[in-house]
């Protein structure tokens, strides 16, 4: 199947050939989409979707203090539990049925290193869009939606341009002495890199910046979070390169 991009000027994607549009609000953030006719909304607070309508119901998020999904609560009041590994990729939904006490595995997630899914398994494998490093993941383009920019795991790129870079900082940088930067040159070189080709130990999920895994900030986010959530106290432990509680 050949799918075909179109981009208006701000380079954002406004139509594929399998009818699909989206919609964006004032600040460039995507704020909906309609797939064949059937129309999602989403509302953002601080950077993140926190609930989702539509034909298809409501979805409300809870976020933690990194901005990973906690839970999930569906129109039916059925509850959704994530988890993820060391990479912040949901490894696997746990659901809680409203009229039950029972918990069941509803969908479970294998990745390359780049984000391409290996393996989706579970009846809410497909349903749910936040997959890799925990980011919206469009089931009709398999491009996973970085705020700022789409990225496409089936080749490792972004489909747009990084628009960090102009003509004058590829080549002195920001520096402003007016001499060539030579790390400016190398970073500049491919406008359309993902996490400098080292996506196991970087991530982006703003389609701007690189953040390193298992940073200082980013592990006593994930730790405060889950202290709070638990009333413990985590000591952390490092056993073959992953977090571990």
């Amino acid at each position: 199947m050949l799918i075909e991009y179109e981009y208006n000027i701000q380079n954002i994607v406004s139509g594929e050939e399998i009818t699909v549009s989206y919609a964006y609000d004032g600040t460039g953030t995507r704020i909906g989409k309609t797939v064949n006719g059937v129309s999602t909304g989403q509302i953002w607070n601080n950077g993140n979707v926190i609930a989702e309508y539509g034909t298809k119901g409501i979805k409300s998020y809870i976020r933690g203090a990194g901005g990973e999904i906690v839970k999930a609560k569906d129109s039916t009041n059925n509850n959704r539990y994530f988890s993820y590994n060391a990479h912040g990729d949901t490894t696997n939904i746990i659901e809680k049925n409203a009229e039950s006490t029972s918990f069941a595995v509803t969908a479970a997630y294998e990745y390359d290193a780049f984000g391409g899914l290996v393996s989706g398994t579970g009846g809410e494998a497909e349903s749910n869009a936040f997959r890799y490093n925990g980011q919206y993941t469009d089931e009709e383009t398999g491009l996973i939606y970085l705020r700022n920019r789409y990225y496409d795991p089936s080749i490792g790129r972004f489909t747009q341009e990084d628009t960090y870079w102009n003509p004058g900082n590829m080549i002195y940088g920001d520096s402003g002495n007016n001499m060539p930067s030579y790390e400016s040159i190398v970073q500049s070189a491919n406008l359309y890199v993902y996490c400098t080709n080292d996506p196991i130990n970087y991530d982006d999920i703003n389609g701007l910046t690189l953040t390193l895994i298992g940073s200082g900030e980013e592990v006593a986010l994930i730790y405060s979070n889950i202290e709070r959530l638990t009333n413990d106290k985590l000591v952390l432990q490092q056993v073959e390169g992953t977090k571990c509680i």
